[in-house]
């Protein structure tokens, strides 16, 4: 396989994954909260699809060892 398309396949995994949390986000898919502590989802789930999306443009933009480093 490529580096092209090993890159293009990391970048959709991450798109995919930050649509899981955008549906956290949205609470659409429930997931498990502790009954003593205040978790606002969608700060949670809104901000870690920011992360991956960022991730999966730096991934399809560039192919420096630094990215695959900070995803891994």
């Amino acid at each position: 396989m490529s580096r092209l398309r090993l890159r293009r396949l990391a970048a959709l995994i991450c798109a995919g994954i930050a649509g899981v949390y955008v549906l956290i986000g949205l609470e659409v898919v429930t997931v498990s909260r502790p009954t003593d502590a205040e978790v606002n989802l969608a700060v949670f789930g809104f901000g870690a699809a920011t992360v991956f999306l960022v991730g999966s443009v730096l991934l399809l933009r560039t192919d420096q060892r630094v990215v695959w480093a900070l995803g891994a």
